[in-house]
């Protein structure tokens, strides 16, 4: 294991292993929901969810949703890399769904605040990143 984090309710687990391989766990009962398989090449050094910002809860049925007073929001997972890459993960397909590279090369730390991934950068800047509907942003 190179990498993990909880969801902000503590109901899922994301854990990144040295093989690129990403495995989704609910905390509860420590069942293995899904395992999205290796990028090797990525070198994962953090990888966080990325949580809509009015929400509270988990959908019951489906953790990878989270509730608000009137509608059910997406999670993300995004992860970010030695590579200098920052992936977000398409859950249902398992496979990349956006990915950026880093303008500072390989990135070494990354913290998340809702939309906005700042990025720890080997040539010594941070870099903030958005991540919109659709891929990332500068």
């Amino acid at each position: 294991v190179v990498a993990m984090c909880l969801s902000q309710d503590k109901s899922v687990m994301a854990v990144a292993r040295r093989s690129g391989q990403v495995e989704v766990w609910l905390t509860e009962t420590f069942e293995q929901l899904l395992v999205v398989p290796g990028h090797s090449e990525l070198e994962i050094r953090s990888i966080m969810w990325v949580e809509p910002e009015d929400c509270t809860n988990a959908v019951p049925e489906n953790p990878f949703y989270m509730t608000t007073e009137k509608k059910e929001k997406k999670r993300r997972l995004v992860a970010v890399s030695l590579s200098g890459n920052v992936v977000e993960w398409d859950l249902v397909n398992r496979t990349i769904q956006h990915s950026y590279m880093s303008p500072g090369g390989p990135i070494f730390s990354a913290k998340v605040n809702h939309k906005s991934i700042y990025l720890a950068c080997a040539d010594g800047s941070v870099h903030c990143v958005r991540l919109k509907k659709r891929g990332f942003e500068p």
